[in-house]
């Protein structure tokens, strides 16, 4: 099943920008998305919340919530595109977990350090494609 973010786009390959300061980025905010214990990012937070990206599951970009939709699109997003991915595309040190439906977390499979983290998901860059 595709799973959905709406992300920055990279003007230069219209690709998703890559970073960590911002929730339309391809990457993870600290303490947003991930907390740290002693440099290192567990899976899962106490109460077994999943940590790292959020992405939405759909069958079609029509299903997702309208905070994720262009306003060009009609939805309310006021800037990002609609970029769609593969779920099977997240490979060791990755795993994508389902949080509360449609709603899922791309993060660590195993303790993993923030830069190791960044440097995953950033590889991921190119199997994202514009989805809208």
């Amino acid at each position: 099943m595709p799973l959905y973010r709406t992300m920055i786009e990279d003007p230069s390959d219209h690709l998703p920008e890559v970073g960590g300061s911002n929730n339309r980025q391809l990457g993870v905010r600290v303490p947003q998305d991930v907390r740290l214990e002693g440099g290192v990012v567990q899976p899962t937070r106490s109460g077994g919340r999943a940590q790292g990206m959020s992405v939405f599951a759909a069958t079609d970009p029509a299903e997702l919530p309208p905070y994720m939709i262009p306003l060009r699109d009609g939805g309310t997003s006021r800037f990002g595109e609609v970029f769609e991915i593969e779920g099977d595309r997240f490979a060791d040190p990755l795993a994508c977990r389902p949080e509360r439906a449609p709603h899922h977390v791309v993060g660590p499979l195993a303790p993993l350090g923030l830069d190791a983290l960044q440097t995953a998901l950033g590889a991921t860059r190119r199997d994202w494609r514009r989805s809208r």
